[in-house]
């Protein structure tokens, strides 16, 4: 019988046959970016189109509107593109995360706007990198994007500290 070996953490590991599916799963588990949850309180979270881990979170296609309003979900993140397009059918409690990258621009304040009148709750935004990584995060004083990974990062920096009190630079 040929025991199968499974690469954890970059080493090789035998595996006995009864524990390899569940190995697997915890090594996709394991490979997908956390997600940063902006509120200080757990909550339950519907991400679509990123693949990520985390506490009671679950990942839906844009397509699966009638799930995502069955799951409940206390925060819904998502790029704006789908939100848009959620905006009539799926509700959330807490906040909104939207995820933007190099490609897409910021959020101006007339799409927070149509966000709040929609949802009626705060938004965060999340600057993502192509992997899917976040490199910067809003924080709840909503005064810029606090800069994770400085080597990913463009754009005009400021070192000031925070109201939230936390002294990442942040992107204006």
């Amino acid at each position: 019988m040929r025991i199968p070996l499974l690469l954890v953490r970059g080493r090789a590991q035998r595996a006995s046959p009864a524990d390899t599916p569940r190995k697997r799963h915890l090594l996709r588990f394991l490979s997908s970016p956390k997600f940063r949850n902006p509120l200080p309180h757990p909550a339950r979270v519907a991400v679509l189109s990123q693949r990520c881990s985390g506490r009671n979170l679950r990942v839906f296609q844009s397509t699966e509107s009638l799930a995502i309003g069955a799951f409940r979900p206390e925060i819904l993140a998502a790029p704006l593109s789908m939100l848009r397009e959620l905006s009539e059918s799926v509700s959330v409690s807490k906040a909104l995360v939207v995820f933007t990258d190099r490609c897409s621009s910021p959020l101006t304040q007339a799409t927070r706007d149509w966000l709040w009148q929609r949802f009626a709750v705060p938004c965060f935004e999340q600057l993502l990198d192509a992997s899917g990584q976040v490199i910067a995060e809003e924080c709840q004083v909503h005064d810029g994007l606090h800069v994770l990974r400085m080597e990913a990062t463009s754009g005009t920096l400021t070192t000031a500290e925070c109201d939230c009190g936390r002294t990442e630079p942040r992107l204006k």
